[in-house]
């Protein structure tokens, strides 16, 4: 099934808020207790209280489980690394401006 392609999707906007919900959500270390081996993540349950498109159910024998869409992350990492970004130029701006005005100021001074 072709994924990602706009002939599929509806109601397509840009993620609001993705550095709120980036900073909801914990990134874990744990050991599996099957394994034990140390890995990196996210627990389900938490992260459905934060986006509950984000996580999904399986089967695993009689149980039904939570996973995570890993995946899904992507474009909330993404959008809010540009949100980030539009952070730091818009104080490079006013830190700019700033040092114009304490400039001025020195020369009246001086």
């Amino acid at each position: 099934f072709p994924s990602h392609d706009r002939r599929f999707e509806k109601d397509i906007r840009t993620i609001e808020k993705p550095l709120e919900m980036i900073k909801k959500t914990k990134g874990r270390v744990y050991k599996m207790k099957e394994f034990g081996d140390k890995r990196y993540g996210f627990i389900a349950q938490e992260v459905k209280e934060v986006e509950p498109v984000l996580t999904g159910t399986y089967k695993h024998g009689d149980e039904d489980y939570l996973s995570v869409d890993m995946q899904g992350y992507i474009p909330i990492l993404v959008e809010g690394m540009k949100e980030q970004q539009q952070q730091l130029e818009d104080q490079r701006k006013l830190i700019a401006q700033q040092q114009e005005v304490i400039e001025k100021l020195m020369a009246k001074l001086g």
